[in-house]
């Protein structure tokens, strides 16, 4: 498992969509957390288990991989399943929210994502991880 950067807090953003993904990324990063990146749910799980990580932001449509199968495979590891997981997506539907809180998403944020909520929910998911 690698250390993270300087004592800051890890956050694993899996997202496909590259302007999203940079968009998270960056935001995340200038509020000083040490960010990593996944652009499918299996190079995202991988991720995961390499790496400590505070925090994971992810999108359930990916490639190989989809975020419900990360989310499930997360919540069956003991290793992983105590990882707040924020869930980013463009289903924004009531019943798309209510599935990914019932199944322990820390928060659920609706692309196109508004930065002052992201921000929000980064710093409110994290407080109680230092």
């Amino acid at each position: 498992m690698s250390e993270r950067k300087k004592g800051k807090q890890a956050v694993l953003v899996v997202e496909d969509e590259a302007d999203v993904l940079t968009l998270v990324a960056r935001t995340a990063e200038l509020e000083g957390y040490h960010v990593l990146r996944a652009t499918d749910g299996s190079a995202g799980l991988r991720l995961l288990q390499e790496n400590r990580v505070d925090m994971v932001i992810l999108d359930l449509r990916l490639p190989v991989m989809d975020g419900w199968e990360v989310f499930q495979q997360m919540k069956n590891n003991p290793q992983l399943k105590g990882i707040p997981v924020v869930v980013l997506s463009a289903s924004a539907s009531p019943e798309t929210q209510e599935e990914a809180l019932e199944k322990g998403a820390a928060a659920f944020l609706v692309k196109p994502v508004n930065l002052d909520d992201l921000i929000k929910t980064l710093r409110r998911v994290l407080r109680g991880r230092r």
